[in-house]
């Protein structure tokens, strides 16, 4: 029986981890056995416990344990959770190829995973989730970063823009890349536009992102809307989603007077409840690959008004289907949001050509379509 071990550099469960698990699971459907090595996560979803507890080994810091062991000692209670290495999982499960999704495409982890299994002969791929240019990349970190991209059996990009950064950072033209695309209810696609259920007196704006400002750019979105034009207008922005800085979120919309035109909706888990309240959505990241938030709007024919990051470029038809903020700056955020309001009777009609424009890009299922790209590999063809 052929054995995959998938692995994951993330702290936590989020949008990077939902294709290999839909994929993991595919694979042990269909025979396939099947395990996976994570760091210490908070919440376990249960796609991923549908797997077995036996085949979810986590990789606990030292901040972790050490407060497990002091939890035990309180409640003279056996530790519930083993420290494990990748050597040992290996050495345990004998994978016959292993699938390394990385959310940081610098991140330490992924360098220190390659070189153990470059060492140990075994053959893996990388997922690169997400590539930014905002990262310190010294000459050490380059060669270990070449290193691992290189002696991969193959790359995997969620988009041009992401492989181009990988390939600065390491200085080297990568011949053994391929593309994958971001897993979402691809039934939406041949359903009708989801009809907007909302407050009909304002237009309504989504914007879904977990509450880390460096990343998803939260502050800058508030700045623009800070702007005295907006806070006469009849529209309403809705952010969904929890995260590190959401205290600090609620802050930024005091202090810009913006309590009654930004709303905080916390955690919403059925994307059709957020995008039946609002006529259009909003991404103003740093940086991205490709974003599953969007994709879920699209699909339920949302205009989408988004940062020229990761793949936006590609499935935004620029003042057609959407919107293109050409830098993550608050200035120009401003200024896209004016060209927006201009065309706001248009929005639900722009997000009827939003979704054919993701008919076009996802032809194929792609969560079955990587079972076919692992299938391949350790059958060795």
């Amino acid at each position: 029986m052929n054995k995959i071990l998938f692995v994951s550099t993330n702290g936590g469960y989020g949008g990077s981890e939902v294709l290999w698990i839909n994929v993991m699971s595919e694979l042990k459907n269909r025979g396939m056995d099947v395990c996976c090595l994570i760091n210490f996560w908070e919440r376990l979803p249960e796609k991923l416990l549908e797997i077995g507890a036996d085949k979810i080994y986590q990789k606990q810091w030292l901040f972790h344990k050490g407060l497990k062991k002091i939890e035990s000692v309180i409640k003279r209670q056996p530790r519930q959770y083993e420290s494990v290495t990748l050597e040992s999982i290996v050495q345990k499960n004998k994978p016959d190829l292993v699938v390394i999704s990385v959310g940081d495409h610098s991140d330490h982890q992924l360098t220190v995973y390659c070189s153990i299994l470059i060492l140990l002969k075994i053959p893996y791929i990388i997922l690169v989730q997400l590539a930014t240019d905002y990262r310190v990349i010294t000459d050490h970190l380059s060669l270990k970063l070449l290193d691992s991209y290189v002696n991969a059996k193959r790359n995997y990009f969620l988009c041009d823009d992401n492989k181009r950064i990988v390939e600065t950072h390491i200085g080297h033209r990568l011949t053994n890349a391929a593309y994958f695309q971001s897993p979402f209810n691809t039934t939406q696609l041949s359903t009708p536009q989801l009809a907007y259920t909302g407050d009909n007196s304002v237009y309504s704006i989504g914007m879904v992102a977990n509450c880390i400002l460096f990343h998803k750019g939260h502050e800058l979105l508030l700045e623009a809307l800070a702007a005295p034009q907006w806070k006469a207008r009849n529209i309403r922005v809705n952010i969904y989603g929890n995260g590190i800085n959401l205290d600090l979120v609620k802050r930024l919309i005091a202090m810009y007077g913006l309590e009654e035109k930004v709303y905080l909706m916390g955690h919403v888990s059925n994307p059709a409840d957020i995008w039946k309240n609002n006529h259009a959505c909003i991404f103003v990241s740093r940086m991205e690959g490709q974003s599953l938030a969007m994709l879920d709007a699209m699909s339920m024919g949302r205009m989408v008004i988004a940062t020229d990051v990761g793949d936006a470029v590609n499935l935004i038809k620029d003042k057609v289907s959407g919107f293109i903020i050409p830098y993550p700056k608050a200035s120009s955020i401003l200024h896209i949001l004016e060209e927006a309001w201009l065309r706001r009777e248009d929005w639900l009609n722009m997000g009827v050509y939003s979704k054919e424009v993701l008919k076009q890009v996802f032809r194929e299922d792609p969560v079955i379509s990587f079972c076919e790209e692992l299938t391949q590999y350790v059958a060795g063809e």
